[in-house]
């Protein structure tokens, strides 16, 4: 924060990569020594032990670093094409932000947690560089953005991506254990990563009646369902989710935040999460 305020302040001259990157280094350094603080003196030992001296880790680690090159790649053919991308295109984005989180949350939730807090604070600061006038940074950032846009990336910032991002993690932040809470924390997936996604794409190719005052298909509605529902069966027969009662509760909460999707234009991506959440919830107490 300290970073990005900084370099409000700073004249257009300056505004260039040897001073971001100067002021990087404090930034680092800043956190380096708050870290030393509140974790001791060997923070950053404790902290590559805990990622890479644990083989399951080490494999997470790299598939999702091999998720990131595919992502990264797809941004760049596109962006050096300059070919605005369509809705569908878009939300491939979304399952392999999806593939992130669901693989987090089934082998090891508390690295996930860990990754999620350090990936939305650079989220931040990438699109802060876009708007900052950042030579030669914000200008790749904008062409990038320009083509990846949507009608709802009207404002000063590209909202779309956080609210995506903060619909993906906020079940780690809102659901108080994560003991026997699996299905719970994999809501931002369902709803947003593989269930909007489905609705998207099936509903912009094969959808035909649409509903009431909307240009959502009723045949997307009903593919938003069936695939979070069969996204729940498969991780249920290989044994990454044990409760009996996962695909009553899915089908509930499928139905339930469909319907929303279907009815909602804007921020969606936030929204079904929390409607999945806390239909999940509701039916765990009273099941």
């Amino acid at each position: 924060m300290h970073k990005t305020n900084s370099l409000c302040v700073i004249s257009e001259k300056q505004r260039n990569i040897q001073t971001f990157s100067y002021m990087f280094a404090v930034a680092a350094l800043f956190a380096l020594v708050t870290l030393h603080v509140l974790l001791g003196l060997n923070c950053v030992f404790r902290i590559l032990n805990y990622i890479f001296l644990n083989r399951n880790r080490v494999q997470l680690f790299a598939f999702w670093l091999f998720l990131l090159m595919i992502s990264v790649f797809l941004v760049l053919t596109r962006t050096k094409s300059a070919v605005k991308v369509n809705t569908v295109t878009r939300k491939s984005f979304h399952l392999l932000a999806s593939l992130v989180f669901m693989s987090g949350i089934i082998y090891d939730v508390y690295l996930t947690s860990l990754a999620a807090g350090i990936g939305f604070g650079l989220l931040i600061l990438v699109e802060a560089l876009r708007k900052l006038n950042i030579t030669p940074i914000s200008e790749a950032l904008q062409s990038a953005f320009d083509v990846y846009s949507d009608e709802k990336d009207i404002g000063s910032f590209a909202m779309t991506p956080i609210y995506l991002y903060v619909g993906l993690a906020c079940p780690l932040i809102l659901v108080p254990s994560y003991e026997g809470t699996t299905l719970e924390l994999l809501s931002g997936v369902l709803a947003t990563g593989v269930g909007d996604t489905a609705a998207s794409w099936f509903g912009s190719k094969y959808g035909t009646k649409k509903w009431t005052n909307s240009e959502k298909t009723v045949e997307g509605t009903i593919a938003n369902v069936l695939s979070q529902v069969a996204t729940v069966y498969v991780l249920h027969l290989f044994g990454l989710l044990r409760n009996n009662t996962v695909l009553i509760r899915t089908m509930l909460a499928a139905s339930i935040s469909s319907v929303v999707e279907a009815k909602t234009d804007q921020v969606d991506n936030l929204i079904l999460p929390l409607v999945t959440l806390l239909v999940f919830q509701i039916n765990w107490m009273f099941g």
